[in-house]
């Protein structure tokens, strides 16, 4: 059994196999759905031949992060699949192994799984972050100042859009071609099989936000529509969501969204279930990414952060020194301090400059 990187005429077997496993007939190909997790010019993923057969496969996308004036190289893994035929056999376990190496040599700090199983579990993945989850409908009072009106988005809003986007000071950072392949790709959206729209909120000629959501049709199980992404001005966004309602388009919609989104104010009068999010994280290496994330805590607390020491030893322990206070973390244990609003009064003195913000991984970058 060979693993290695899939050379670019080997991408075609691999969509198979990732179709053959997560789709069926009425579920468009995971090939257009998620072309960068297949992308023959990233040159990411790796596979396991037996021969020159692929029998097991594992995407793997590069992705800056901005939070603040920080900027975070990450990868993605997704669309892990293994033919019927050579499964438990430990092959998808080797193959993260590589991966591992991988995104470690090309100086990642973060690794965003979509899954939470064992296979994830036991390299050090865990479930991080909190999120809130709103439901709307017909009977929800949803009050906005915004006196624009809504429409689907058109070509021409391109460049506004972008802007939009590129002001949420925790996103991705795609510059208009990637974003403009997402939005038409819609990959998380067909995972239920909806359609994903586009709308604007526009007032005297400029757009004041966008939404992206996914809308149910025939084929899809999900009767309620689901929030994929959105920029620009809250009230904004919560008047698309209105108009949604109002017009029948959804019946109700689902809106999940980590816990620093300005959304979380202007839905505040909302009832809503906190989560951890629906995927998980590795930290490759806690100094790289203390060194990564740096200039955001200096923005935070320049005072703290230049006091601040992390020291990883030969079980992977991480000892964190903060001014007179130093802890010893697991790596399940840092993952929730550094990226969790803390519960925990043993780990207060660390909140003055943790948790670290990420956006919303089940958007359109999701893998």
């Amino acid at each position: 059994m060979e693993i290695r990187l899939l050379e670019p005429g080997e991408y075609n077997d691999a969509i198979a196999l990732s179709d053959q496993t997560f789709r069926d007939q009425d579920h468009i190909s995971m090939g257009y759905a998620f072309p960068q997790v297949f992308s023959s010019v990233l040159k990411q993923a790796y596979g396991a031949f037996d021969g020159d057969r692929l029998v097991s496969f594992m995407g793997l996308v590069p992705a800056s992060i901005r939070v603040g004036y920080a900027k975070l190289n990450v990868f993605s893994i997704g669309s892990v699949c293994t033919h019927p035929h050579y499964r438990k056999q430990g092959i998808s376990s080797k193959i993260l192994e590589r991966v591992i190496k991988h995104i470690d040599k090309a100086g990642a700090s973060l690794l965003f799984v979509s899954g939470d199983r064992n296979l994830y579990r036991r390299a050090n993945c865990f479930r991080f972050g909190l999120n809130y989850q709103y439901e709307i409908d017909s009977s929800t009072e949803m009050i906005t100042s915004f006196d624009g009106f809504v429409r689907d988005s058109l070509p021409t809003d391109i460049f506004q859009i972008e802007e939009l986007a590129h002001l949420k000071t925790i996103r991705y950072d795609s510059n208009i071609w990637e974003m403009n392949q997402l939005f038409q790709s819609g990959g998380y959206a067909s995972i239920f099989k909806m359609e994903q729209r586009l709308l604007v909120a526009e007032q005297n000629g400029r757009i004041k936000a966008f939404v992206i959501v996914g809308i149910p049709n025939k084929k899809s199980k999900e009767t309620k529509s689901i929030l994929i992404d959105w920029a620009g001005d809250s009230d904004a966004a919560v008047a698309i969501f209105k108009e949604l309602v109002r017009m029948g388009t959804s019946q109700k919609i689902e809106i999940t969204i980590p816990w620093h989104d300005p959304l979380v104010h202007a839905l505040h009068n909302h009832s809503n279930k906190q989560m951890k999010s629906s995927g998980t994280i590795h930290i490759v290496k806690p100094e790289r990414l203390i060194q990564q994330i740096y200039p955001y805590l200096l923005e935070k607390n320049q005072l703290l952060a230049e006091k601040l020491k992390v020291e990883t030893d030969e079980n992977r322990n991480v000892q964190i020194c903060l001014n007179e206070h130093t802890c010893s973390f697991d790596s399940e244990k840092l993952v929730e301090l550094l990226f969790s609003p803390q519960t925990d009064s043993k780990y207060s003195a660390f909140s003055t400059i943790f948790p670290i913000p990420l956006p919303h991984t089940d958007g359109i970058h999701y893998v």
